[in-house]
């Protein structure tokens, strides 16, 4: 199946990707999702990607040089258990969805200082320096249709 992010951010008029994002909900496979998640970063030309998981958030630039495979850095790795952490006990088929609709709101939520201010200071330095950028100049949407799941 071909790699599609969970959300993305575009310019106002969606022809630019801004920042792409992956969730997972189960904490497996993440060098394959980090490795296709760059890989789509390369391919769309976005700036920013994340690969946030109940515990962690990786944050991932692109520095646009002539060889993808080294193009993306990861900028970190920060705690977001605080955050997401209680998304890691629950079962049941809902639970993926339910954890990438949290994601996004806390993504809309980022313009707004007093969310920013509250998270840990190495997150909140990484959040500031790419993912409130991205966000500030772009849309933020599902990258696929979301259906619910009867549990």
């Amino acid at each position: 199946m071909a790699f599609e992010p969970d959300i993305v951010v575009t310019s106002g008029d969606g022809s630019e990707f801004m920042m792409v994002v992956q969730t997972k909900w189960l904490e497996q496979d993440l060098s394959k999702a980090e490795a296709q998640l760059k890989a789509y970063m390369s391919a769309v030309r976005s700036r920013v990607g994340l690969l946030v998981t109940p515990n962690q958030s990786r944050i991932f630039r692109d520095r646009y040089l002539p060889f993808p495979a080294v193009s993306v850095e990861e900028v970190g790795r920060f705690d977001v258990s605080e955050l997401f952490g209680s998304y890691s006990k629950e079962g049941g088929r809902n639970a993926a969805l339910r954890f990438e609709n949290e994601v996004q709101n806390w993504l809309e939520s980022l313009s707004a200082h007093n969310v920013i201010d509250q998270l840990p200071v190495e997150l909140r330095s990484a959040a500031e320096s790419t993912i409130v950028p991205a966000i500030s100049l772009g849309v933020i949407r599902a990258g696929h249709p979301r259906s619910t799941l009867s549990a």
